[in-house]
């Protein structure tokens, strides 16, 4: 059997480690309880150029190679305002794709999302504001993948519930390499936290990321700050703040 390259690929998201400062606050979330974890304050962000640009590429991952998805729209959004896209625009034949974005000044605090009937929707979140130009390469997965990946990882991913995929890494730039033998948590508590196995498909057997770094999060509450965070031994890595949003893919990266 091909190895599954599901949910993010290491490269696919390094674009995105040099953004800005540290933390991430997610505003207009519902619910919660005394266990939620308030998103990391992000206390007075720094400061960006008036206009920045966003590029990247969409790719399919799935069993095989990797395969550009054209025609998916492209949105970026600020944390305080969910439904409002602040630029927006669609891939090309190849699956790239570029976003100008108005910053008035402040480094953006946001995400990106990416969306195309039979995929699940994807949404992006770097692990510090955005001030400057930087690059969002954006992996999807298949509807009828989705559930697949949860039953590789023994995640039993449920209905209505937040998936999220990372890599943890060992620096603040686009040539950070993945870091092996971390762990990961969140506030508040995935019910499963799944790292690849030898054979590179996620496994409930593994107790600590693997060479490429990847971790998975199932069953992480929905629409609630939720703060990220990975530890190993002689390494500190910075806890950020985001949003898993229910039944679909959110991805981000944990940087020292």
């Amino acid at each position: 059997m091909q190895r599954l390259h599901l949910a993010i690929l290491t490269s696919a998201l390094l674009g995105l480690v040099a953004c800005g400062s540290d933390g991430s606050a997610n505003s207009d979330a519902s619910g919660g309880g005394d266990d939620v974890a308030p998103a990391d304050a992000r206390i007075d962000a720094p400061p960006a150029p008036p206009m920045i640009t966003v590029t990247g590429t969409a790719l399919s991952r799935g069993i095989g190679a990797p395969a550009p998805v054209a025609d998916a729209t492209i949105q970026a959004f600020r944390d305080s305002d969910e439904s409002t896209p602040i630029a927006m625009t669609t891939t090309d034949a190849q699956g790239n794709f570029t976003l100008v974005v108005s910053t008035g000044g402040v480094a953006l605090e946001g995400f990106v999302k990416a969306t195309k009937a039979t995929f699940k929707d994807t949404y992006l979140y770097p692990p510090a504001p955005i001030a400057a130009d930087t690059t969002a390469p954006v992996n999807m997965i298949a509807a009828n993948l989705y559930d697949t990946l949860s039953t590789l990882a023994g995640g039993n991913q449920m209905a209505g519930n937040g998936l999220i995929a990372l890599v943890v890494v060992d620096g603040a730039s686009a040539t950070s390499m993945p870091v092996a033998g971390a762990t990961v948590s969140s506030n508040p508590t995935a019910t499963a936290y799944r790292y690849s196995g030898a054979n590179g498909f996620p496994t409930p057997s593994a107790t600590a990321t693997a060479a490429d770094g990847l971790a998975y999060m199932f069953n992480v509450r929905p629409n609630v700050p939720v703060t990220v965070s990975a530890m190993k031994t002689g390494t500190t890595f910075k806890s950020h703040g985001m949003k898993a949003w229910p039944d679909q893919l959110t991805t981000t990266l944990i940087t020292p």
